[in-house]
């Protein structure tokens, strides 16, 4: 009985023990809580000091320099762009447009100065090979292959023309990468004047057509434009280098590299032309006319020289606000100029290569943004018709007209009137052309930059023999003296030896 006793005493004391610690740790708990609490608020106001006192961060604007019509409108389109690519890469895109009968040489002295753009357009008016060659362009091939997004935004083919020496320096804007030569017609004018395309099988074979027109004294219209020059009238396989063409001739299996104006049919070309120029089918003041982009692109000319694309019927149509015909001249062949036509390059100077890398990736895998780079603001520059094509609002003040200017045209929406089947024809189409025997061949004029470059200023000289308004045989045997005398042989060699070890012949 004494041992329960003791026993209750010693547990109730235990509990009054236990009970006075309990409250003892609490309190401590409460104060400690307490001062804990009032340190972290002083921690958080001096971190809120802190952040007002930080500078926001910066978001860096991307100048992107393509050819082309300066766009009345394009705040407003390039607002919506960068909503989209602050979020997507942190950086903003700024358009400018250059005219394009002066970008290469724009671009030529900007490269030369050294002077700061993010991304630029390289191709047929900016020698892509010219600008890697003066170290111009930033060597994007590993982010290539580090980013599989980006590598699967082109398809192989895409990549694999790009490639210079092995590396790669822009992103092809696919689109059609054959080459075929064909006349573009004002349909009006075709039905006028009982044109039938499907009996046109070469440039000549628009004589009476255009006499025709001629008779009917269609005063309001240009009616022959020679955008192409005499490279219409022939279906040699050219050898490309920026300002002067040579021809590589198959005999006997081996291709020799000779200058274009050596070539019979060129000489017949240019003859014709003139030809054509005194009856009357081209414009008179056709020297004085300068870029003549506006009559072309308003509609002015009856028939001009393209390379054709599917779709152009509807794209044609768009532009000159009016239906066309095509007459196709040349089966598709696929060339390297072609191929390399049109790309986006990063400057070799840019302060901000992952945001350009990463906005190439975007343009070409984000069709909201391409989309409005192509087109602007739907309903505002265009709306959609009941089968959710494009048709543009007339005057709106946004209309590049150069979808393929700025990314994969396979992104972009359709115009009125454009087959659905476009895309997968076009495809089709770059798979199944004629191979040229010199693709992939890109000619490296270090060895001769001086002969090179007096040579191009001869052609450039002599230009005017493309456009028929002076009769060639007075100028054609000092023509070619001066050539001679600018170095041309030199380039031959040095053309026909690279050549030669490209296609190991």
């Amino acid at each position: 009985m004494r041992m329960k006793k003791v026993l209750a005493f010693l547990l109730a004391g235990a509990m009054a023990l236990s009970v006075a610690a309990c409250g003892q740790t609490n309190e401590e708990s409460k104060k400690n809580e307490s001062g804990a609490s009032a340190q972290e608020s002083k921690e958080e106001e001096a971190k809120s000091e802190e952040s007002k006192n930080e500078e926001p961060k910066e978001v860096p604007t991307l100048t992107w320099l393509v050819p082309g019509d300066s766009q009345q409108d394009i705040a407003s389109v390039m607002e919506k762009v960068n909503e989209i690519a602050v979020e997507e890469i942190g950086a903003k895109i700024d358009i400018q447009f250059i005219e394009g009968s002066s970008f290469a040489e724009r671009m030529k002295m900007n490269m030369a100065a050294g002077l700061d753009y993010d991304l630029c357009f390289t191709g047929y008016c900016n020698s892509y090979a010219n600008a890697i060659r003066n170290e111009a362009l930033l060597d994007i091939t590993d982010y290539i292959e580090n980013d599989p997004e980006l590598k699967a935004a082109l398809p192989d083919y895409a990549w694999e023309a790009a490639e210079y020496q092995g590396r790669i320096y822009g992103a092809p804007n696919v689109q059609g990468f054959a080459r075929e030569n064909a006349l573009v017609i004002d349909k009006e004018m075709a039905d006028k004047y009982g044109l039938n395309v499907d009996e046109i099988t070469c440039t000549e074979d628009m004589e009476s057509f255009l006499a025709a027109v001629k008779e009917g004294n269609e005063d309001d219209y240009f009616i022959w434009r020679t955008d192409f020059g005499v490279t219409m009238f022939t279906s040699d396989n050219w050898v490309e280098t920026t300002g002067y063409s040579m021809v590589a001739r198959e005999t006997d299996g081996k291709y020799t590299v000779m200058p274009r104006q050596e070539v019979l049919e060129w000489q017949e070309a240019v003859q014709t032309i003139h030809e054509w120029y005194k009856a009357g089918y081209i414009r008179n003041d056709v020297l004085s006319a300068g870029d003549d982009s506006a009559e072309w692109n308003a509609g002015k000319y009856i028939v001009g020289s393209i390379s054709y694309k599917p779709g152009d019927e509807a794209r044609f149509q768009t532009s000159w606000g009016k239906e066309v015909v095509i007459a196709h001249i040349q089966e598709p062949l696929m060339t390297t100029s072609e191929a390399l036509a049109t790309l986006i390059s990063v400057g070799a100077d840019t302060k901000y290569p992952d945001e350009a890398v990463a906005f190439i990736k975007l343009v070409n895998t984000n069709t909201e943004v391409y989309n409005l780079i192509c087109y602007g603001i739907e309903g505002k520059h265009y709306n959609l018709n009941e089968e959710g094509k494009v048709v543009k609002v007339a005057d709106s003040g946004y209309n590049p007209g150069a979808n393929w200017e700025f990314g994969n045209t396979f992104n972009a929406l359709l115009l009125e009137g454009e087959s659905e089947e476009t895309a997968e024809i076009t495809k089709e189409m770059n798979l199944s052309a004629k191979e040229s025997p010199t693709l992939g061949f890109s000619f490296n004029r270090t060895a001769v930059e001086t002969e090179y470059a007096n040579v191009n200023a001869v052609v450039q000289e002599y230009n005017y023999l493309n456009t028929g308004a002076v009769d060639p045989e007075e100028y054609m045997e000092e023509f070619n003296q001066k050539l001679k005398d600018a170095g041309q042989d030199k380039i031959i060699a040095e053309y026909q030896r690279q050549l030669d070890e490209f296609l190991g012949q």
